[in-house]
């Protein structure tokens, strides 16, 4: 998730002050942000409709909205849920 101006109000806590070096459409509804916080590189999936709704666009200065539980360190579409 990302916003153009810093969230308040939030359950998520982390919130990094970014600038997106690039938007790369997919071939769904959805685009991979690629913003540069510091000396990292950090990923946002968001969809295209959000890309224009915020008029997001390369060199914007964004805030990365993140919430542990959604950062992902593998394929999560071979996840499993737990069972009973």
């Amino acid at each position: 998730m990302v916003s153009r101006d810093r969230p308040i109000g939030l359950s998520a806590l982390n919130l990094i002050a970014a600038e997106i070096l690039s938007i790369h459409p997919g071939h769904g509804p959805g685009a991979l942000l690629r913003l540069r916080a510091g000396e990292a590189v950090i990923l946002a999936r968001i969809t295209q409709r959000s890309v224009a709704a915020l008029g997001l666009a390369p060199g914007h200065r964004v805030f990365a909205v993140i919430k542990s539980l959604a950062l992902a360190t593998g394929n999560v579409g071979t996840a499993v849920p737990p069972g009973p």
